[in-house]
Formats: C-alpha cells, structure tokens, sequence
C-alpha cells in the first residue's frame, strides 16, 4: 500500500519536476513563464500531460528542452541511492520518455513536439 501512495506521488512529482525545470531554466534566461500547469489537463484541443509556455519562447534554447532531463537523472539517482524507488520510477519513466523523443519513437505521436527532439534538431 505504502508503495503505491509513493509511486502516485512519484508520478506527480515527475510532472512537478519537469515543468518546474522548465520554468527555472527560462526565469533564469530573463524570459516569462506565461502558463506553468503541471498536471494533466486540455489546451486548445489537444491533451497535454504537462506544459509551462514562456515568452518569449526560443525554439534553440537547449538548456530549456535539456533541463527536464537532467534533473529527471540527477534525482532518480538519488532518490534510488536512499532506497525510495517507487519515487524513482517517475523520474526513470520521464527521462526514458525524454530519449524516446530524441529517437522519436513515441507511440503517442510522431515525437516532434517533445524536448528530446528539439535538442536534437538544436545541435545540427
């Protein structure tokens, strides 16, 4: 029972963390955060699992697509490294998903609005 409150509240906190670096990534470049919804909701028609826009948005601002991804891996590490997996898990599962866009191999849509793509287009 414990195990599953944890893993939900991994999960949330996989969403939390996730936007969040978003938002820390753009305040720190002097942009505005112009939407932060870190949770599940519909936008314009279309399902979003998470989103924080920013103004103005710069599309080759690597560190703004780059930053979910670390923090994912930095914290599952930790959180794995004191024994609290079922928090890990939602880590784990962002920063595979992260990787997934990079290939794009989602199964949900062809990949190209994820962050792992835009960094990949970024570094050509």
């Amino acid at each position: 029972m414990v195990e599953a409150l944890l893993l939900v509240l991994g999960a949330a906190l996989a969403l939390l963390i996730h936007e969040g670096a978003h938002a820390l990534v753009a305040l720190a470049n002097g942009q505005d955060v112009t939407a932060f919804r870190p949770y599940p909701h519909r936008y314009a028609g279309r399902l979003y699992v998470g989103r924080c826009w920013v103004w103005p948005y710069d599309p080759d601002d690597i560190g703004f697509h780059v930053a979910p991804a670390v923090a994912s891996f930095v914290l599952a590490a930790g959180w794995l490294a004191v024994g609290l997996w079922p928090l890990a898990i939602g880590l784990a599962v962002d920063h595979i998903w992260w990787w997934l866009g990079w290939f794009r191999i989602r199964f949900t849509s062809d990949g190209k609005r994820s962050d792992g793509w835009k960094v990949r287009q970024a570094l050509r």
